[in-house]
């Protein structure tokens, strides 16, 4: 089991390491090439097109959890069920993007300003990106069915190839502003093959799956609705989370103020990037761990699980407090960094208990137990849009980072941990101590290290940051080893360890 999931974690890390570097690579190509008015167009393009995912309702969402969830019950009739009635929905999906493409043909010109010559290029590219969408919304099903398989193997054994295809075809094939519906082609093509091949891999591992209309069911239906819904609400919430930051920035501080805003704000996105692609391998088996009502087991990961989930947030969270300038002063100036740091601690420091509780949160997707996160989300949306815009006129851009990462701490920090302790039935003070204070505990003598270095000596050059960074992980990793994963009898002595010398601070707090 640890072995599967160590497994998992990893090639989710380096399926997103590789995602990451190709779109670092690709998108000063693309401006050079492309030049700064049509690589604008092309992200109106992707952006318009974008929101016609949200067509499907959270549906593809849900496909992956009811497949772990029928699955872990041995019940594959109603595994090809859920399937068949999703690809159905998904393929009513399809045609309404198709209708929305022919609508955006019509308007996109007359909303946007552009110049007469990229005009049929961009018609060209509008239309293929729409067929692309509308191609995948049915097959990205079996996205689902690999993932409720626990295959995130497979999974990037296909997305990795694609993103350093995808790459390559756009070195060779776009040479100038003309090639945007070469482009568009590119994406058609790399994306509608990834899903193909997702596809016989799914009839692949398992030749009892079965798709026919006469699946179809209205039970299933409701089920994927149901689940999926609250998980789109989950995801529109942190969508236009992250896009208000910055016109609150712009609106109220200055137009200047964005980018320094907005760079701290795409590091701390990388942060969570790598916490998602750990812990969202967990939801799956959260998801067989509740069908199969084995209820000690989930309170067993929900713990030791929040342990090492703890664990990790305070190494992303702690090593960019630390060499978060020297990076994004090399990454786009000194000038830029200087700007950047204070609202990248603030919202670091914010950050750092919700990004602790990523694994309560794939927990609580596998109970289908998402509604009130969803709730939370919109909370902490209206708590950092209002908060952000007050403290804007008073602290500037810093106002707005303390803003945002006050309500990440309370909606996905203290709301999360409160409400998971009462739903797995574990004390929460049992969890405070057991998944939060002992991790904090061992995290202490590698963050003081790194602390002591920084201040003795700040990375100037990639080299001495690369240095740094795999000195601090490899430390950290294995001062963790040694104290949280050698048996239960070492991690029970230093819990004990930790309530004695609570207990002995409050005692004297209370003379």
């Amino acid at each position: 089991m640890r072995g599967r999931i160590a497994s998992n974690v990893v090639w989710n890390w380096v399926g997103m390491a590789v995602t990451v570097l190709t779109g670092f690579v690709v998108a000063p190509y693309l401006v050079t090439r492309l030049g700064d008015t049509t690589y604008g167009l092309w992200i109106l393009i992707a952006s318009v097109s974008g929101y016609f995912g949200l067509l499907d309702l959270g549906v593809r969402g849900s496909v992956g959890r009811y497949v772990a969830f029928y699955r872990a019950r041995d019940e594959h009739e109603e595994v090809n069920r859920s399937l068949s009635t999703s690809l159905m929905i998904l393929t009513g999906v399809a045609v309404l993007a198709l209708l929305a493409t022919l609508l955006v043909l019509q308007v996109f010109f007359r909303i946007f300003e552009v110049p007469p010559e990229h005009i049929p290029v961009a018609r060209t590219a509008i239309l293929i990106i729409g067929i692309n969408l509308a191609l995948t919304f049915p097959i990205t099903v079996f996205d689902g069915v690999l993932w409720g398989f626990e295959r995130f193997d497979l999974l990037n054994m296909v997305d990795i190839p694609t993103a350093l295809l995808r790459t390559g075809l756009t070195f060779a094939l776009v040479h100038g502003p003309e090639d945007i519906a070469a482009l568009a082609w590119i994406t058609l093509i790399t994306t509608t093959g990834n899903e193909l091949v997702k596809g016989v891999m799914s009839f692949a591992i398992e030749r009892r799956l079965r798709v026919s209309v006469g699946r179809f069911s209205l039970v299933h239906l409701k089920q994927l609705y149901g689940y999926g819904f609250w998980q789109f609400l989950l995801q529109i919430a942190r969508q236009t989370g992250m896009q208000v930051g910055p016109l609150i920035v712009g609106v109220v501080v200055s137009v200047a103020a964005v980018t320094p805003f907005s760079i701290a704000s795409r590091v701390l996105q990388y942060a969570g990037g790598f916490m998602v692609a750990a812990t969202g391998v967990m939801t799956p088996l959260a998801t067989a761990l509740h069908a199969r009502s084995e209820r000690a087991r989930e309170q067993q990961m929900f713990l030791d699980g929040g342990k090492w989930c703890t664990a990790f947030a305070l190494l992303m969270v702690w090593g960019l407090l630390m060499l978060g300038r020297p990076f994004m002063a090399l990454w786009v100036g000194a000038d830029i960094a200087d700007d950047a740091i204070p609202v990248l601690v603030v919202l670091m420091l914010g950050e750092a208990l919700a990004m602790s509780q990523w694994l309560t949160f794939s927990m609580l997707l596998g109970k289908a137990k998402h509604r009130a996160l969803a709730i939370a989300s919109v909370a902490e949306g209206a708590l950092a849009g209002v908060g952000g815009a007050i403290a804007a006129y008073y602290w500037g851009m810093v106002g707005v980072g303390i803003a945002f990462g006050s309500a990440a701490m309370l909606c996905r920090g203290v709301f999360q941990v409160v409400y998971g302790s009462r739903l797995m039935e574990v004390s929460l003070t049992r969890y405070l101590l057991h998944s939060l204070a002992v991790p904090a505990v061992v995290a202490l003598p590698p963050c003081g290290i790194l602390a002591a270095v920084v201040w003795f000596h700040e990375p100037q050059n990639w080299g001495e940051l690369a240095a740094y960074s795999v000195g601090f992980a490899g430390i950290y990793v294995l001062n963790a080893y040694l104290l949280l994963w050698r048996g239960r009898q070492a991690d029970d002595a230093l819990e004990e360890g930790t309530v004695q010398w609570i207990g002995q601070e409050v005692e004297k707090v209370h003379g």
